[in-house]
Order: C-alpha cells, then sequence, then structure tokens
C-alpha cells in the first residue's frame, strides 16, 4: 500500500507534467509572448521552430560514436579526478556571482511600482510616518507585504539612500546559491557543471536582482529549504529537516506566493511518511506550515505594535481570482484594477469585497459555461502570456526604471533593441521546455527530487491559472525546469545510445552468421558473446521493455494532444491575437 501510494503520486505528477509542457511548448514553437512599455502583452510572430531544429541536430551529433564517447569519457573523469570537478564547479558559481554583482552595479537601478510602495512603507516604520499603514494605506491594502516591509526597515535604518543598491546587491549573492542549489537536483557531476552554465547564460535571473521584491531571496530560502529536506530524507537528520522546514517557512514571509513551494514541500513529505511508514517526515511538513503561520501573526503583531493600528482585512483574495477571469488592457486575466477598484468601492470593507467578488467569479463561470469557445479563447491567452515570454518581463520591468542605464544595457531594454536579444532569450525558453519534456517521455523512473520541482512546477501553473497573471510570476518556477531539462537530455541520450548499441549488436551477429568461413576460434568467441547476452538481468531487460512501451503511450498521448488541440480551436484562439514583430514595433515606438 505504502509503495502504491508513491506510484500513483509519481502518475499523477507524470501525467500533469506531460500535458503541460507538451503544451508549453507548442507555445513556444509558435509563437512569442513579448510585454510593450505600458505592459500590454503582444503575441508576436517570432517563431521557435529554428531552436527546436537546432537541439535536433544538436542532440543527433551528440550521438556519433566519436563525439559520444569522447562526452562519456569527460563524464567518468569528472567522477574520477574531484580537483577538476572542484575547480569548474567553483568557478563556474563564482562567474555567476561576478556577473550578477557587475550587473547591479552597471544599472544601479531605481525602484518604481509595488518596490518602491514598500521600501516608502519600511521607512515609514522608521521615521514615524504610519499612512501606508491604514485601511487606505499601501501595506493596509497589500498586507501580503507587511513581512518583507518590516525585514526591509532595519537596512533602509542602516544605508538610507542607499538601500536600493544593497537590496539588489543582496539579491545578487542570492542568484549562484540559487543556481548551486537547482545543481544538487541532478546526479551526475556533468549535469551539475550543465545547471551552472545554463544559470550562468540564461539571462532573466541574474537581470531579476534588480527587481526589489522579495522574489529572489524568497526563491533562494525555498530551494536551500528543498535541498536540506532531502539531506534530512538521505542522511536522516532530523536537524537538516528542522532548518529546512525554518528555511521554507521564512521564504513564505518574505514573499507569500512561496506558499505554493511549501503546499509541494508539505505533500512529498507525506508521501515519503507513507513510504517509509516514518511519522517524522509529516511532522516536518507540519512544524514548516506552523511555523510559517506564527511568522507572518509576528510580523503583523510586531508592525502593529510599532504602528498603533490594527492590521485587519485588506484587498480580499477572492478578488485577485475575479480578476484573475476578466479580460484587461493587458490581456486576459492580468491586472486590471478590479481588486484595488473594488475595494474601494466597498468602503475598503474586505468582507463586502469577497461577496462582490465571488458574485463576480459566478458571472464569469456563467459567460465561460455558456460560451465554451470564449472560455478556449481565454486560458489559452491567459496561459501563452505568463508562460512564453521568454524575458519573463524581466527587460520590460528595466524600462521604467527612470535611471541612467549604460548605452548599451539601455539599447537591449528598448523597443528596438530588445528585438536584437529576445532570440537569444527564446533559445532557452524552447531548449529548456522541450529538454524537460524530453525528461517525462525518456526516465523511467523520476526520483523524489524531480517529484519536488515537477510539483511545485504544476503547482505554480495551476495557481495562476485561476490567479492573476503576469510573466514576471512565471519566472521563479520556470527555473526549476533547469535541473529537469538537463536530466532529460542525459535520460534521452542514454536511451538513444541504448538502441544504437543494440543495433550495431545485432548487425554483427548477422554479419557472422552469414560468414560461412568461421573459424573455430570465432565460433567460441560467438558463444560467449551469446553467454554474455544472457547475463542481462531480466530486471534490466523488464526496464528496457517497460521504457520501450512508455514511449509508445507518450507518442500516442502526443496524437491526441494534437487532435484535442485543433478540436478546441486552441491554434485559432492563439494565432487570432498574433501580429508580426514590425507591428509591434510600430505600436510601441509611438506609445515612447
Amino acid at each position: 500500500m505504502d509503495k502504491a501510494v508513491e506510484k500513483a503520486y509519481g502518475k499523477v505528477i507524470w501525467v500533469f507534467s506531460f500535458f503541460i509542457l507538451l503544451l508549453f511548448v507548442w507555445f513556444s514553437l509558435v509563437s512569442t509572448s513579448t510585454v510593450s512599455l505600458m505592459e500590454k502583452v503582444f503575441f508576436t510572430d517570432i517563431s521557435g521552430i529554428p531552436y527546436l531544429i537546432a537541439l535536433v541536430i544538436s542532440l543527433g551529433i551528440s550521438l556519433i560514436p566519436p563525439v559520444n564517447e569522447s562526452i562519456v569519457s569527460f563524464g567518468k573523469k569528472l567522477d574520477e579526478n574531484k580537483k577538476l570537478f572542484g575547480i569548474l564547479y567553483f568557478s563556474l558559481i563564482l562567474l555567476i556571482l561576478l556577473v550578477s554583482v557587475l550587473w547591479v552595479c552597471l544599472t544601479d537601478f531605481d525602484s518604481w511600482a509595488d518596490s518602491a510602495d514598500i521600501q516608502k512603507a519600511a521607512l515609514g516604520l522608521i521615521n514615524g510616518d504610519y499612512t501606508a499603514y491604514l485601511v487606505t494605506g499601501y501595506i493596509g491594502r497589500w498586507q501580503n507585504q507587511i513581512g518583507l516591509a518590516l525585514i526591509e526597515a532595519p537596512v533602509i535604518a542602516l544605508f538610507g539612500e542607499r538601500s536600493p543598491m544593497v537590496f539588489q546587491l543582496i539579491n545578487a549573492l542570492c542568484i549562484p546559491v540559487i543556481i548551486t542549489s537547482l545543481s544538487r537536483f541532478t546526479s551526475s557531476k556533468l549535469h551539475k557543471l550543465l545547471v551552472l552554465l545554463t544559470g550562468l547564460f540564461w539571462l532573466p535571473l541574474i537581470l531579476s536582482a534588480s527587481h526589489i521584491y522579495g522574489n529572489v531571496p524568497g526563491l533562494m530560502l525555498s530551494l536551500l529549504s528543498f535541498v536540506y529536506l532531502y539531506e534530512c530524507f538521505e542522511k536522516e537528520k532530523l536537524s537538516c529537516g528542522i532548518l529546512s522546514a525554518f528555511l521554507i517557512a521564512f521564504a513564505c514571509l518574505v514573499k507569500q506566493n512561496y506558499i505554493i513551494f511549501l503546499i509541494a514541500y508539505f505533500l512529498i513529505c507525506t508521501v515519503r511518511s507513507v513510504k517509509k511508514k516514518k511519522a517524522v517526515y509529516i511532522a516536518i511538513a507540519l512544524s514548516a506550515a506552523v511555523m510559517s503561520i506564527l511568522f507572518t501573526k509576528a510580523a503583523t503583531g510586531i508592525t502593529e505594535h510599532i504602528t498603533g493600528f490594527k492590521i485587519e482585512g485588506g484587498v480580499s483574495k477572492w478578488s485577485y481570482i475575479a480578476m484573475g477571469m476578466q479580460e484587461g488592457e493587458r490581456a486576459p486575466g492580468w491586472f486590471n484594477e478590479y481588486n484595488t477598484d473594488s475595494y474601494d468601492s466597498a468602503g475598503c470593507n474586505t468582507s463586502f469585497q469577497t461577496e462582490n467578488a465571488r458574485a463576480e467569479i459566478g458571472k464569469s463561470i456563467l459567460s465561460f459555461t455558456e460560451h465554451p469557445s470564449y472560455m478556449i479563447s481565454f486560458y489559452t491567452k491567459k496561459l501563452a502570456s505568463q508562460w512564453n515570454d521568454p524575458t519573463f518581463q524581466t527587460i520590460w520591468y528595466l524600462r521604467g526604471h527612470g535611471s541612467k542605464l549604460p548605452a548599451p544595457i539601455d539599447y537591449m531594454v528598448s523597443i528596438y533593441g530588445s528585438y536584437k536579444v529576445i532570440p537569444y532569450f527564446k533559445f532557452f525558453e524552447v531548449v529548456i521546455y522541450l529538454s524537460a519534456f524530453l525528461f517525462i517521455c525518456f526516465e523511467r523512473n523520476i526520483d523524489e527530487k524531480t517529484l519536488l520541482l515537477l510539483t511545485t512546477f504544476i503547482g505554480g501553473v495551476l495557481f495562476h491559472i485561476l490567479w492573476e497573471a503576469k510573466a514576471q510570476y512565471a519566472l521563479f518556477y520556470f527555473i526549476l525546469l533547469i535541473p529537469v531539462g538537463v536530466n532529460g537530455i542525459g535520460a534521452f541520450r542514454k536511451y538513444a545510445g541504448g538502441l544504437i548499441a543494440d543495433k550495431n549488436a545485432k548487425t554483427e551477429k548477422e554479419k557472422k552468421s552469414a560468414d560461412e568461413t568461421e573459424t573455430a576460434e570465432e565460433k567460441k568467441t560467438s558463444e560467449e558473446k551469446k553467454t554474455s547476452d544472457k547475463t542481462e538481468t531480466a530486471e534490466e531487460k523488464k526496464t528496457a521493455g517497460m521504457l520501450r512501451a512508455d514511449i509508445i503511450v507518450c507518442f500516442v498521448l502526443f496524437i491526441l494532444f494534437l487532435g484535442v488541440l485543433y478540436y478546441l480551436h486552441i491554434p485559432g484562439s492563439l494565432r487570432e491575437g498574433t501580429v508580426p514583430y514590425y507591428q509591434y514595433i510600430a505600436e510601441n515606438s509611438i506609445q515612447n
């Protein structure tokens, strides 16, 4: 029963991963989502097909015997030579750190939008200006930011006007820790280096160091929590489990979106408890949830003590769901000011706003059920607008900075300049989605570590189907696919290499059978070869056969997926909003 629960859970995650990744691969191949200066989403005609072709050619070249032997040989060398691996590993970490710090120093970004409002609220805690904490103030409305404002306050008190740079440097320090943590989700040393290389050259995470919003530190804390959780699993060290629970709870205080990571954490701990018949793992998960609640209550209590205001109410979470089901100027399901307007119209009364939001949700559901084609079009565009922007709004965010940027960076973030660099971002988007999909197709057994990453990724996708949409929110779930994709390429190469080896062996055997002048010595060698072949374990044959069956199942599901895609007119839904890239440039040049 215990193993059945783990197997059933793995199958559920596999099914969700297969169809979500297949949909996102299709999105990435047919179009590209791009955000204008005014944060309006355009679906442009930049195709990912050239990158698909490049990946196929690259994988094919990697399977050519001399190239394959070199790759395998280098992998073995890394496994045997710890010093070489250590030098390469820490050199890449240092490079990621240097690039991140250099980016922050070159941009010297000015905070704006929410990040500026949070810093202003934190400054108010220091100088006694508590207007942000009134029911009509920023924190009074967005109470999910209480923890971050409280954490930022001491830094602002210490560094004053230079605190934005300090926050960005903290982000820059977090980035190599994030990439290093992701590399721990692969077993091969070669794969660990590939994760680090991807982290170095995939720019959205490094660019996000300029965004002072709790996302980067929260991601670092969450991934460190995942790493220590598996230290606890593998070494059965309770201290690692307690530290893991603390880190994930603190991540939720920094940024409440990481509750999605906490839910995935809880699910994996539950499965582990059932599998090992040990209640300690579920106890760790419960302690993480309890600590998260206590941290939030403590932050609220401290803030109430400092300001003298009762912190309660705020913008209803139901209004985010209602807004996520509405049209807007930006894109379907994106911010359209409904949550703020409905809060004000309800007299800043959360209960009234909740009632109104639930009524709006009911209206949206009725509209969707009465017009299924509209629902399909709405959610096709909502999903594509979030998960098919290869920059994840990191370039868009820099456009609103108001700072004096170095000329090359200023050009890169401009409308014309971004056109030149988007293909670079697009390459990584297509390759990561495709390679993660290869993992789902070619890896027979999904280990617990990868299950945790995929559970979190699926949770992020499902959450933002319901919630307010933004491409920048998707960044911190997309990054979880990097180690999955690296492992996926490894799984594909292993499978394809096995097929080639089998074919070569069969060809050699046929040649020998056809040779009537085979000598006694050759016959003896042939018999020895046959005996050796028979020593292959029944388990290995069974695994190989089951994997081949899985590949057939994947192919059948792929065909069915395409049929459903066209039956529901999803391609038409996305195509009707797609514009040539030159039109996007023309419209944004007018806005600028």
